[in-house]
């Protein structure tokens, strides 16, 4: 309980040997096409390792990404609540901060190193980069992390919003509480002081109206 879990995540794209006989791999309309004309087997296959790393890094990041729509679709809608009502009845503290938790536990994929940074494999092999950054910009990477951080940036600065007029909402009621047992309590020490009040003076009193009130 506590933590967000990922759906499973299936990235498939086309790929093909090369038939025109050129030496470099590519990537052309989703088909990875790997060269293979006087290469060896295991050059063959580190190119493919290459255009792995990339798929591995959009196949985690598909995941965040779903994990993220779902749970700003259970935000949606709070603004539109808040306008219409000029109150924040409709939501408690306690759920404002579980909403803002999620979100910081979405945020955090910004940490992992395997989907927002180049591969370590690439500093032994960075002749094989080129082919990584080919089908990373293929697959939008770059692109959909910017996209996927300003919406979770939107999300949050949007339900700090509402979690200020909760806390004002509670802090007015605390307040108008206060205001209340002070007038009680000096209501309590004028009887007291004009011989209205029966023996056991203010202690009953009082307690029965911090039970009440708090």
């Amino acid at each position: 309980g506590g933590h967000l879990r990922a759906r499973e995540e299936v990235e498939e794209l086309d790929w093909r040997l090369r038939e025109d006989g050129k030496p470099t791999s590519d990537v052309r309309h989703d088909v990875i096409r790997i060269a293979w004309a006087d290469r060896g087997a295991e050059e063959v296959l580190r190119d493919r390792l290459a255009y792995s790393y990339a798929l591995m890094q959009c196949v985690k990041l598909s995941a965040v990404e779903g994990l993220a729509e779902t749970t700003l679709d259970a935000m949606r809608g709070f603004s539109d609540q808040l306008a219409l009502t000029g109150s924040a009845n409709f939501i408690t503290g306690a759920e404002v901060n579980s909403h803002i938790g999620k979100l910081m536990q979405l945020r955090e994929f910004n940490l992992d190193s395997e989907v927002v940074e180049t591969p370590d494999f690439f500093w032994e092999h960075s002749e094989l980069e080129v082919l990584y950054q080919q089908l990373h910009r293929e697959l939008q990477i770059g692109q959909r992390i910017s996209a996927l951080n300003r919406k979770l940036n939107f999300a949050h600065e949007s339900l700090q919003n509402v979690n200020s007029v909760v806390v004002n909402k509670h802090s007015t009621r605390l307040e108008s509480r206060i205001l209340l047992f002070v007038a009680f309590e000096a209501c309590l020490d004028a009887a007291h002081l004009f011989g209205f009040l029966p023996e056991g003076g203010l202690k009953p009193y009082l307690t029965q109206l911090l039970q009440w009130l708090f």
